[in-house]
């Protein structure tokens, strides 16, 4: 008899250059290969279409796009009425991918967290922002049968913050392929086609958006001392946020009045093909973090063989700890002796670049996706 997973597919419309984007289609290629008695359905919610769309994405399973605007899909699953299974019925478990879990009446609900940022450093966000984020992991924490950190560091934080039995909080790691990682990246050739802009010739790499515990001011001012320093030190690209969003968000006035707004080169959003092209080539990655829940850049760095800073964290030091360069986040001169050494110390980054191929080589999606047919088989069974 075969089990039927409804998987919440929402992030891939949401943002599809996300991190978390990346994760769900990599589980969802590799659920639909699998051979075991397990029949998936793929569930997203797009009102109105984009290229970005359900119908879009080439996966062989079956699809259900609920036709509602985000706001009444979220109010919907907020109220918890109906239940999503009178609506969509025939489904064993259904899947969440982010915080959001629907109420149910029959089907039993797994949910995945990624991490726990606004209660771990509410300092950083907007007021309220933590009680809203509390309020609503408490209501799907309520309706999930068995939750999924993707790290240890995740597991703690929901056993710290909430009441959830801890029993039915299971690690399972994302996956990573390093091998398709490198032929990307070897696929593409040097002035890749759609991108004019300036690329220069040494430069290091910053990539994510612009939320506060990525921590991008404090990395500008270490990489202003780092020009101050050496006047022919690298440039520094940023790939992960748009221009719009770098002036809206006040960093091209900080990078402006610290006299470096020539030597910042702003990238924007870019496909999985680009991003690889200008990490492969960087002379190092610089993820100064405040907090992670995993951390998925630093272990592309590893694979191609580019040494990684980050903020030293409990995810970072768990998933990739043993091959980055670990630095005070919160200490803008902690990150600026760190960007010195990795890149002028040449023995540090041969032990980087040979400690990151052992890494990177720690984590298989066939590993994570066998792991969550194992939480799906504990979820049924929890309800004979």
């Amino acid at each position: 008899m075969s089990i039927t997973i409804g998987i919440d597919t929402s992030a891939l419309e949401i943002n599809p250059y996300s991190g978390l984007s990346e994760v769900v289609r990599n589980l969802l290629h590799g659920f639909i290969k699998t051979r075991k008695n397990y029949r998936f359905v793929l569930n997203s919610n797009t009102y109105r279409k984009s290229r970005h769309a359900i119908d879009n994405i080439t996966y062989k399973a079956e699809k259900i796009n609920c036709r509602l605007p985000r706001r009444l899909m979220d109010m919907w699953w907020k109220i918890g009425w109906p239940e999503f299974d009178r609506i969509y019925k025939n489904f064993d478990i259904f899947h969440s991918l982010h915080i959001h879990l629907p109420k149910t009446y029959r089907t039993r609900c797994v949910l995945t967290v990624h991490d726990c940022r606004y209660l771990a450093i509410p300092e950083i966000y907007p007021e309220g922002t933590h009680n809203l984020y509390r309020k609503q992991m408490e209501r799907s924490l309520s309706r999930a049968d068995m939750v999924v950190a993707v790290s240890n560091a995740t597991r703690n934080e929901l056993i710290k913050h909430f009441t959830y039995p801890a029993e039915n909080i299971k690690v399972v790691h994302n996956g990573f392929d390093p091998h398709t990682v490198r032929k990307i990246a070897a696929d593409v050739k040097s002035g890749l086609t759609g991108d004019s802009g300036y690329i220069p010739d040494s430069y290091l790499i910053y990539i994510g958006n612009a939320e506060p515990r990525k921590n991008l001011p404090r990395l500008l001012l270490a990489f202003r001392e780092c020009c101050k320093t050496f006047s022919d030190y690298p440039d520094l690209i940023i790939v992960g946020i748009t221009r719009s969003q770098w002036c809206k968000d006040g960093f091209w006035s900080q990078s402006k009045a610290l006299g470096i707004e020539n030597k910042v080169i702003v990238k924007g959003l870019v496909n999985r093909q680009r991003l690889l092209y200008f990490l492969k080539n960087a002379r190092a990655l610089c993820y100064p973090s405040l907090y992670e829940g995993f951390g998925i850049p630093p272990l592309e760095a590893l694979a191609l063989g580019v040494p990684v800073l980050a903020g030293k964290c409990a995810a970072i030091e768990e998933i990739s700890g043993a091959a980055t360069l670990m630095v005070n986040p919160f200490d803008e001169q902690a990150i600026f002796r760190g960007m010195l050494d990795i890149h002028d110390d040449t023995e540090l980054r041969k032990q980087l670049v040979k400690n990151g191929k052992i890494v990177a080589g720690k984590y298989s999606w066939v590993d994570t996706v066998e792991n969550y047919l194992k939480v799906y088989e504990n979820s049924i069974g929890k309800s004979s």
